[in-house]
Order: structure tokens, then C-alpha cells, then sequence
């Protein structure tokens, strides 16, 4: 812009100055066009790491590499704007995809629990039931109940369901509370 300030010049005597000033300028844009490609090169290879996480079989391992490629990226820069662009959807949806798989098997994980809590919440209420009706022919059902609660796997949720069978098993075992078949 400074360089136009300047005009109108005659053009014969600016032509040595102007090609000099174009040199200079072609000379910076191949150095910036460097920069730029090393940069892209760069994100490439970024690209194509995440791209392999989103098949990794450890997914806390690849979310976790996903973390710290995204923050090498940043400090990386930019490329040629073009070029950058293309480079961070290629980026992002792998990213994307290797998250996305961890909200799934985080979803699954708690579907899974929360069946498990179901369940046994259905085997605490039944052995509540047989609490009140417990003679020495339903102690047998109440020690079934327990062995198919016993086998689920809950987690720390299932405090109140547990509580819960203990009281009816309490209620339907003998004294020494041990259940009879």
C-alpha cells in the first residue's frame, strides 16, 4: 500500500525500483508459502493419527491422545487458509468420532446399570413379598431370589435395592439368618 502512495511516477525510471520491490515481495510470499506447507505437512499427520483412534480399542487411551493432538494443533498455527480448512473438518470429525464413541459406551455402560438396578429391584420387592407370606415352603424361592440378586452386577446405585433384599431376607430367613432351601 505504501509502496502505491508513491505513484504516479514516471515509468521508466521506477522500473529497476519496481522490479527490485516485486523480488523482494515474490521472495517473502515463497518464504510464507513455506512456512505455510510445513504447517500443512504437519496437520496432516495430526489428520491421520486421530483418523486412527477412532478404531482404537482403547477408548480412554484414544480419547485421551485425541486431548493432546487437538492442543498440537493449536500450537502448530495456521496453514494457508485453503488449505487449513479442509485440514481441520478432516480433523474435527475424527476427533468427533472418537468422542462420540466414548458418549456411546458411556450411554451403553449406563443402560447396562440401570437394567441391572431394575432388576433387582424387581428381586428385592419379590423378596419383600415373600417376607410376608413366609413360611417354611417359600424359604426356598427366597434363597433363589438371593442367588439371582447376588449375580448382578451393580454398582454403587443399588444401595437402596440391596437394603431392601436384606430386610426381606431378614424377615423370611431363620434366626440364625441363614436360608433354608
Amino acid at each position: 500500500r505504501e509502496w502505491q502512495l508513491y505513484f504516479p511516477v514516471d515509468r521508466q525510471p521506477a522500473r529497476t525500483v519496481q522490479d527490485r520491490f516485486h523480488a523482494v515481495l515474490q521472495s517473502l510470499e515463497a518464504r510464507l508459502e513455506a512456512h505455510w506447507a510445513g504447517i500443512g505437512q504437519e496437520k496432516q499427520l495430526l489428520v491421520e493419527q486421530a483418523q486412527k483412534l477412532v478404531s482404537a480399542d482403547d477408548l480412554r487411551v484414544a480419547c485421551d491422545k485425541a486431548k493432546e493432538l487437538q492442543q498440537q494443533w493449536r500450537e502448530l498455527g495456521q496453514a494457508s487458509p485453503r488449505h487449513d480448512r479442509k485440514l481441520w473438518k478432516e480433523f474435527r470429525a475424527a476427533c468427533d468420532a472418537v468422542f462420540k464413541r466414548r458418549d456411546d459406551a458411556v450411554k451403553t455402560r449406563k443402560d447396562a446399570q440401570q437394567e441391572q438396578l431394575n432388576q433387582a429391584e424387581l428381586l428385592a420387592q419379590a423378596m419383600e413379598k415373600l417376607a410376608l407370606e413366609a413360611d417354611d415352603s417359600l424359604r426356598s424361592e427366597a434363597m433363589h431370589l438371593e442367588e439371582s440378586f447376588q449375580a448382578l452386577s451393580l454398582g454403587r446405585d443399588a444401595a437402596a435395592v440391596r437394603d431392601g433384599l436384606r430386610q426381606g431376607r431378614g424377615r423370611v430367613a431363620p434366626p440364625d439368618g441363614a436360608l433354608e432351601p
